[in-house]
Formats: C-alpha cells, sequence, structure tokens
C-alpha cells in the first residue's frame, strides 16, 4: 500500500506488483507497435505506408502477403543472377612473347614553350 498526495490530499493507492508489470508490459508493447506503425506511415518502401494505413484487416492482408510474395521472389531472382555471374565460363590465355629489347632514347623533348605560334 502506498500513499500519493495531489494537491495536499492524501490517495492511498493499493497496487501490486503483478498488475504494475502488466501495466508495464502492455505500456511496452504499445510503444513498440507505435514505433513501427510510424516507421512504416514514413517509409519509402511502397507497400508498407499502405499495409499502415489500412483499416480494414483484408486490405492489410491482402498488401501483407502481396509485399512478402514479392520481396521472396526478388531476393529469389537476385540470388540467381548472382550466381549465374560467378559461374559465368572464363579462359584466360596468357602468352608471353620475348621480342627484341626496345630502346628508348636518353633524354625527351618537351615543347613547354611560352610562345604560342598559331596567334600573331
Amino acid at each position: 500500500m502506498c500513499k500519493i498526495v495531489f494537491d495536499k490530499t492524501c490517495v492511498s493507492v493499493s497496487k501490486t506488483n503483478s498488475t504494475m508489470k502488466e501495466q508495464e508490459k502492455h505500456e511496452s508493447r504499445r510503444r513498440r507497435r507505435s514505433i513501427i506503425h510510424e516507421f512504416c506511415l514514413h517509409t519509402p518502401t511502397q507497400a508498407l505506408p499502405g499495409i499502415a494505413r489500412s483499416q480494414s484487416i483484408h486490405n492489410r492482408l491482402f498488401s501483407l502477403i502481396s509485399f512478402i510474395g514479392f520481396t521472396i521472389i526478388m531476393a529469389y531472382v537476385v540470388s540467381t543472377t548472382v550466381l549465374a555471374y560467378f559461374e559465368y565460363p572464363t579462359q584466360i590465355d596468357i602468352n608471353y612473347a620475348s621480342e627484341r629489347p626496345q630502346y628508348f632514347p636518353a633524354f625527351t623533348l618537351c615543347n613547354a614553350s611560352p610562345l604560342r605560334f598559331d596567334k600573331n
């Protein structure tokens, strides 16, 4: 039993630990649902805002099943494409042909002249 004072008026409140824990669980569950709902409303993913805004359970279920189904199809297509890319047969044939040595000049002439001959 605990006493809470409101405006100099004593009110006695008796709550057991189990009811407080149940209320905390309910509040925690409500906060989690609120976070997920806000995420679904503001995400750029196409189907999730429609699922979050849906009033009818039938519309929500249809949208959710469609979203999950198309996500699975997309994952399958992407994985098969990546696997096909890595399984692409390649043949590398390197031949080294040694030819006579080529001698390069000991100096190079760089025409970095500040004068331009195209303008008079």
